[in-house]
């Protein structure tokens, strides 16, 4: 049923578009991401997809080459030609591919990729990757092998390391992409983030690490209607047996008059024991719950959100996201609500940009009464990692010389006990259960600052990235009155190189 869908699909796309020229996606982790956030902020560039990562490396170039520089320092203006001339080899012709090698190494006090929340032993790893994208007519691919021996002591990689493997490795990215000029059809993984880019997506982020999925979309970058589909782990369900769990996303993306970008989307996890992947939740023009309710209320659980940027010109860029996983008056009981939400402001004075932002997600967010329709992966959320906490932080950006990005942040954050890893609790205790900051509330307050500074030599080019931090807790470990303190760092440090080819030209 699936590779019939997917057949059928490109046949449809193939027939009634006129082809584009393919191009692979730009990771999350490129080295060039850090710079082109930069440049967004800045309003040196315009952004290739707001609300959507990751982007096409054909969109960097084309906003690269429409870059406003004319009021931009002399390490704008520099970086803004590397970038450019980067992304040049990338060839305008029909088959075409690229290959990179990187190696290098990590030290770090703590084993996670991100030190907001810092977790697992600090060590030193050696790391590495070799990578591979191209083009074959309308087909983009990519195939990206990673070795890090963080990978052992990292909680939130939850995939298997054999001890027969002297060298732990993951593929990060491995996917097909068929890109028509009215729609894509898409499979294999690679990491993705809806909504505001200083943080991560409350229903999809790399936070679980990348997976295999299905993806289409139907219209053009500035409107368009899609579908994601995967598989997830099976989960006991209530009564200890192992559920299959399957989960659908639909999104409409509208690029609006006015400066206004809105992804409003929908999910449905479903699952079940000895249940099958069921086609009908892929239709993305019929409400998921209709759908529930057409196939005869099988148990499954919906969610719905959106994300909102207005980029007025010369004014901050304003974002607001709304996810709502319950809501009493719909539910019809006393349920407390559940859901995220998230606003921010984005703006540029002097060369230097700055983010401010608060998000919270509360307390029974990702949880559900079935304990197999959890919104996790391999017990990672596929959104954020935590649930019942509030943040408020703001971020600079500036670039003093030119490959050097420094990046000072002063964060806030309140944490209760909630965890959406704990069972959903009985409805007797719905009275009782607050919507946000449950039990002993932890504070923390972190001041620290991260950096990248990029070497170019020659078609190689050394990559710097550091992190630095003060935390200081209250209540800390949720105990009343306890206090703590602590120093939370790392710096990576990579040499790349890469080679473009062209294999031929029509």
């Amino acid at each position: 049923m699936r590779a019939l869908l997917l057949v059928t699909t490109a046949l449809v796309l193939a027939s009634s578009a006129r082809a584009q020229q393919a191009s692979p996606y730009l990771p999350l982790d490129h080295w060039t991401m850090p710079y082109l956030e930069h440049l967004v902020r800045a309003r040196t560039i315009r952004d290739p997809s707001p609300l959507i990562r990751p982007f096409r490396r054909a969109d960097a170039r084309e906003v690269l080459r429409a870059a406003d520089t004319v009021n931009a320092s002399g390490a704008i203006r520099s970086l803004v030609r590397r970038l450019a001339t980067y992304f040049a080899t990338d060839r305008n012709t029909e088959i075409w591919y690229r290959t990179d090698l990187m190696f290098g190494g990590r030290a770090a006090t703590h084993a996670r990729r991100t030190a907001v929340r810092d977790s697992g032993n600090g060590d030193l790893w050696n790391r590495g990757h070799l990578s591979g994208v191209g083009v074959v007519g309308p087909v983009a691919f990519a195939s990206r092998l990673d070795w890090d021996y963080r990978l052992e002591a990292d909680p939130d990689y939850q995939g298997s390391i054999s001890r027969e493997v002297a060298i732990p490795n993951r593929f990060n990215d491995a996917y097909g992409s068929v890109q028509f000029r009215l729609g894509e059809v898409y499979f294999g993984q690679m990491d993705r983030n809806w909504g505001p880019t200083f943080v991560e997506g409350v229903i999809l982020s790399p936070s679980p690490y990348s997976y295999d999925h299905f993806a289409v979309r139907f219209g053009t970058r500035h409107a368009s209607v899609s579908v994601l589909a995967t598989q997830f782990d099976d989960l006991p369900n209530g009564a200890g047996n192992n559920a299959q769990r399957y989960l659908v996303l639909h999104n409409i993306y509208l690029r609006l008059p006015f400066h206004l970008t809105a992804n409003i989307w929908e999910g449905t996890l479903f699952a079940g024991e000895n249940r099958q992947f069921e086609p009908w939740f892929l239709n993305p023009f019929k409400l998921a719950n209709r759908t529930w309710r057409d196939e005869g209320g099988l148990p499954n659980n919906n969610l719905v959100g959106g994300d909102f940027e207005l980029a007025i010109p010369h004014w901050p860029r304003a974002y607001f996201s709304v996810f709502i996983d319950d809501f009493p008056p719909a539910a019809g009981d006393e349920e407390p609500t559940s859901g995220a939400l998230t606003a921010g402001v984005q703006g540029a004075t002097h060369g230097v940009a700055w983010t401010a932002f608060y998000t919270a997600v509360a307390n029974l967010t990702y949880r559900a009464t079935s304990p197999e329709e959890i919104l996790t992966r391999r017990g990672v959320g596929i959104g954020r990692n935590q649930s019942d906490y509030d943040q408020f932080t703001v971020r600079l950006s500036m670039m003093p010389v030119a490959g050097v990005l420094l990046n000072p942040e002063f964060t806030f954050i309140r944490q209760g006990e909630g965890d959406f890893r704990q069972p959903f609790p009985p409805q007797s205790a719905f009275p009782n259960t607050p919507v946000l900051h449950s039990g002993v509330v932890e504070k923390i307050l972190r001041i620290g600052i991260d950096g990248r500074v990029e070497v170019p030599l020659g078609p190689a080019s050394v990559a710097i990235a550091f992190e630095a931090a003060y935390h200081r807790f209250t209540n800390f470990g949720h105990i009343r009155g306890a206090t703590g303190d602590r120093f939370v760092g790392s710096v990576q440090a990579d040499f790349i190189v890469g080679w473009s080819h062209l294999l031929w030209e029509p």
